[in-house]
């Protein structure tokens, strides 16, 4: 690292909770507590998405992250759920429940097809990401 910052982003963003780049290096997922995660375009300088229906407020650090193959973001909440967007639209394709509180991060396994999620009610889950299953919207009843 040569320690010379090239470009700072503060584009109406508030606070700043997460960030992780795709592996394309092209893509910026991050994620702030305005119940929020934005999708930037590194060269461009610009935002390409947001991502809305998970809670992140000021009193928790809620991360997002990319998920298999790029082609989902996913994201805790202070809901206690698993959010699961389609990258491309913005669309919320589906909310995983079972944890007991903030659910503050997840990481994808691609090898393994599996997301891994942790929360404040001292669990990590696992869940296994099958491609033959179709992602569905829960409805809000």
């Amino acid at each position: 690292m040569s320690g010379l910052c090239i470009k700072t982003i503060a584009h109406d963003l508030g606070e700043v909770t997460s960030v992780e780049m795709d592996d394309s290096g092209m893509f910026l997922l991050i994620a702030t507590k305005d119940n929020s995660n934005r999708l930037w375009d590194v060269r461009m300088q610009r935002p390409m998405r947001r991502f809305r229906g998970h809670q992140n407020s000021n009193k928790n650090f809620v991360r997002a992250s990319f998920g298999p193959t790029d082609r989902m973001i996913c994201s805790g909440s202070e809901s206690g759920t698993v959010h699961l967007w389609d990258r491309t639209t913005g669309e919320s394709l589906q909310r995983l429940s079972g944890h007991g509180g903030v659910v503050y991060g997840t990481v994808w396994n691609a090898q393994q097809a599996l997301l891994a999620s942790c929360a404040d009610d001292g669990t990590v889950r696992t869940w296994w990401f099958d491609e033959s299953q179709p992602l569905f919207q829960e409805d809000d009843d």
